[in-house]
């Protein structure tokens, strides 16, 4: 039936979206490649401190936490919790896994490649595969194929049938969001793990303090928004502000400095932060 299509429009719009999230991890990883600054080591526990302590860890939080319901009904202790428990899994994550397996290799390229590890995984998990499951349902509902995707579906057809639904009923620009989402988001983890590499290189916990304060603040409005006390528009506006802000941090990063103990030399701004 025409009502039940997804345009040609919207599905070169996922197509789109999946390119950007998990393109813009590889493009860098290239770049770090090609300037002696690749980290092999460090882009998998980067990967591994995603899937550990914000897949598993701290969503296993969420399921016995969102079952009170005062984290449910009140939207502000929602957003609370929800930005502090992201900020202290991921960026207590951060510091175990370094402090663990890359406390002699805190240079900047190990920084730089530990944040692209986390936010790449990251960007493929909620970017990429969002991309690809709906082009999937997108393809099949096309093809006149949505009988045999419900039930195939096991007790799960209607979820289906209403997705199919949300695909062919929403703007083709829409589609394209997730993808921003996750090439904005990006220059934040780098940000944020050059903190923590700071915390542990400058034997200096404050740093990680700081980061875990830095997460929390910005994904504060986002939990609002789940919520819908604030709109989206505002949220994308918020998000680049913190992307260039990121971006601005990682340039200042530059100058990378010396760890205690080894021979000074010029050393950056960002020990007096």
């Amino acid at each position: 039936m025409e009502g039940s299509s997804v345009s040609w429009l919207s599905m070169v719009c996922m197509a789109l979206s999946g390119l950007l999230a998990v393109g813009t991890p590889a493009v860098l990883l290239i770049v770090l490649a090609k300037r002696k600054m690749f980290s092999g080591k460090a882009l998998g526990l980067g990967a591994a401190g995603f899937v550990i302590f914000a897949m598993m860890l701290e969503q296993g939080l969420h399921a016995l936490v969102l079952r009170i319901p005062v984290f449910m009904q009140n939207v502000w202790v929602y957003a609370v919790y929800g930005a502090l428990a992201a900020g202290v899994f991921e960026e207590l994550g951060r510091f175990v896994l370094i402090r663990l397996f890359l406390k002699k290799r805190t240079q900047r390229s190990d920084a730089l490649c530990y944040g692209i590890g986390h936010g790449g995984v990251e960007a493929l998990m909620l970017g990429g595969l969002t991309a690809v499951n709906n082009l999937t349902l997108s393809v099949m509902a096309n093809l006149g194929l949505t009988d045999v995707l419900t039930q195939a579906a096991q007790g799960q057809g209607e979820a289906v049938t209403q997705a199919i639904a949300q695909l062919t009923q929403a703007s083709a620009p829409m589609f394209l969001l997730g993808g921003v989402e996750r090439m904005l988001t990006l220059p934040l983890q780098m940000a944020l793990t050059v903190l923590v590499f700071l915390g542990v290189r400058l034997r200096k916990p404050g740093y990680v303090v700081l980061a875990v304060l830095a997460h929390a603040a910005v994904d504060f409005p986002v939990a609002l928004a789940q919520r819908g006390v604030i709109s989206l528009g505002w949220i994308y506006g918020w998000m680049v502000l913190v992307s260039a802000g990121s971006v601005y941090a990682l340039w200042r990063s530059r100058r990378w400095p010396q760890a205690p103990g080894a021979d000074e030399g010029c050393l950056s701004p960002a020990e007096k932060i």
